[in-house]
């Protein structure tokens, strides 16, 4: 059984090489932009995988999105970087004005087939790398509360979860779509 589940794998990801490797160029000598979204669509329009391995404890980077409704991608300029570690735990640093102003979202996640739910718990800001206090974010507590209580949510009391459905991921890339619609590609950032 096992080694049928690593030939499926296997195929999935031979046939899927080719616009895995274009995506990869994403960060280093990127391809156009129309080049880059019809990879993208491949890779979406494909099987998905259900090894999800090469996702955790390893640093990741945005490099191309691509929203619902658009017929062609973009290149993100945005400087962040997101890890999923394997005892649950993930992190999303996101660095404004060149990196002299810096959030980091921190927080806990479920991965069930294919999706992770993210919770984010904790925000630490930096300036000039100097750390700030970090700040709840719960839902319902901390700033976040005072927020929810002021603003209210949607009218159906509901709000968007924080969602991203995977479609792909290898050691050096992964693609996955938002609770948004968007979907995006990240590379690997500790290698």
């Amino acid at each position: 059984m096992r080694a049928a589940a690593a030939l499926l794998l296997l195929a999935c990801c031979t046939a899927l090489a080719p616009h895995a490797s274009v995506l990869k160029r994403c960060s280093k000598t990127p391809p156009s932009a129309a080049e880059a979204t019809a990879a993208l669509r491949a890779i979406v329009d494909e099987e998905r995988q259900d090894d999800w391995d090469p996702l955790l404890d390893r640093r990741w980077r945005p490099v191309f999105s691509l929203k619902p409704d658009a017929d062609e991608g973009r290149f993100l300029t945005v400087k962040a970087e997101q890890q999923f570690r394997r005892d649950g735990s993930f992190s999303n640093a996101v660095g404004l004005f060149r990196g002299a102003l810096k959030f980091i979202f921190k927080g806990t996640y479920t991965l069930t087939d294919g999706a992770t739910t993210l919770v984010i718990e904790r925000l630490r800001p930096k300036i000039l790398g100097v750390p700030l206090p970090a700040i709840d974010v719960r839902e319902g507590r901390g700033v976040r509360g005072l927020i929810e209580r002021v603003r209210g949510r949607r009218k159906d009391g509901s709000k968007r979860p924080n969602v991203y459905s995977w479609c792909y991921a290898d050691s050096d890339v992964c693609v996955a779509r938002g609770s948004s619609g968007s979907t995006a590609v990240w590379v690997r950032a500790d290698g």
